[in-house]
């Protein structure tokens, strides 16, 4: 069976039997083998991915493994009959590092269990009852980190360095390695313990929160606070 997609625009086909037809903007076709038309329907679009967010962290257990809940939100247009969800450590799913393969779900969520620290990335695609499969949502990297010490994580000397508009560099200094993540951005502390960060800030924010977590797996949450425009902060 072929199929053909329009996101957007039209365009004019013509089977293998002289059968012509035009396919519209958010339409999905099928042509069975002997060249005739097969279906025509809404093209399904793709679950977009709600949980872990990308470059979210999460912390191993007691038992050095983490149970990982998978979340994702139905298809604006199209019918689903059910979901393909995949884990992988590498961003393209090579077949030698899926650790996860799950198909004919119904639920718009997954539990992964008894993942290891590490790095994974997950996607998700959707099917309707027709067989017509969406695109896969864009992998999502996530981090299993070990489990912590009960240590805390300090973070220092942090400021803020306008840039222009709402960009600024924020500076400070943590415990060697540890992963400094503010406004969706990452960054690791260097061997002295420095670490920079290029950032946005929306205009009215009054503080930033800074997530810091060490390579034992300990974390700490700070909120700074925020004076937007002034050309350095030092707090």
């Amino acid at each position: 069976t072929e199929e053909i997609r329009v996101a957007s625009g039209q365009i004019e086909t013509v089977t293998a039997n002289g059968e012509k037809t035009t396919v519209r903007n958010g339409e999905y076709l099928s042509i069975n083998q002997s060249g005739t038309l097969a279906r025509r329907e809404r093209l399904l679009d793709v679950p977009p991915p709600v949980a872990p967010r990308n470059l979210e962290r999460v912390q191993a257990g007691g038992g050095g493994a983490a149970n990982v809940s998978l979340r994702w939100q139905r298809p604006a247009s199209g019918v689903p009959a059910h979901y393909r969800v995949e884990v992988a450590t590498s961003p393209f799913f090579v077949a030698m590092g899926r650790v996860i393969e799950r198909d004919q779900l119904i639920a718009t969520e997954f539990n992964a269990s008894d993942l290891r620290p590490g790095d994974y990335f997950w996607r998700v695609r959707a099917t309707a009852s027709s067989g017509q499969a969406s695109d896969w949502c864009e992998p999502q990297k996530f981090i299993v980190s070990p489990p912590g010490t009960n240590e805390r994580v300090a973070v220092s000397d942090v400021s803020f360095d306008f840039v222009g508009g709402n960009v600024y560099i924020l500076r400070g200094r943590a415990p060697r390695g540890t992963t400094i993540r503010i406004n969706g951005r990452e960054t690791l502390s260097a061997a002295d313990g420095s670490f920079q960060i290029q950032i946005t800030i929306r205009a009215d924010a009054r503080e930033v929160l800074l997530e810091a977590q060490d390579p034992q797996g300990n974390g700490e949450q700070y909120r700074i606070p925020f004076a937007s425009g002034a050309t350095h902060q030092r707090k």
